[in-house]
C-alpha cells in the first residue's frame, strides 16, 4: 500500500470542497494588477491604484474587503456564508446560492499567490498575508 502525505491524506478524507475552503481562508492582499486582453475596453489599468493595496480577508463565514492603501473604488463586493466549490479552474465562491462578484473564481497561481478576475476586466493577483 502506497503511503501519502498528511496534506493529501487530509484533502481525500475531507473531500475537494473543505480543501479548497482550507486553501482560499486567510488574508490575501492585491499586490498586482493586470487587466484582460479579451475586453478591448475597460476601465483598469495595469497596477491600478483603484485595488492595489487591498486586502482580501477570507474566513468560513464572510469575506471582506479592506480597502487599506487603495480608494477601494472596486473592492465593496463582500459576501456572508460563502460557499466554495473546489474544480479544475480554481475555487468557485457563491453568496447565498448566487456566484460572488462577476462569478469569481480563485486561481491559485503559486503557494502563496491566487488569482482573482475581477470586474470590469481586472485582474487582480493577491498574496496571501
Amino acid at each position: 500500500m502506497r503511503k501519502v502525505g498528511p496534506a493529501l491524506a487530509a484533502f481525500l478524507l475531507a473531500g475537494a470542497a473543505s480543501a479548497a475552503t482550507t486553501s482560499a481562508l486567510g488574508t490575501w492582499t492585491v499586490t498586482k494588477v493586470e487587466t484582460d486582453p479579451s475586453m478591448p475596453v475597460t476601465a483598469v489599468a495595469p497596477d491600478d491604484p483603484s485595488y492595489l493595496g487591498a486586502v482580501l480577508s477570507v474566513t468560513s463565514a464572510r469575506i471582506a474587503w479592506n480597502a487599506g492603501k487603495s480608494n477601494g473604488r472596486g473592492t465593496y463586493d463582500d459576501c456572508v456564508a460563502p460557499r466554495f466549490t473546489g474544480g479544475r479552474d480554481g475555487i468557485a465562491v457563491t453568496c447565498a446560492g448566487t456566484a460572488w462578484g462577476p462569478g469569481a473564481v480563485l486561481t491559485p497561481v503559486t503557494g502563496d499567490k491566487l488569482r482573482l478576475d475581477w470586474y470590469d476586466g481586472a485582474v487582480l493577483i493577491l498574496t496571501r498575508d
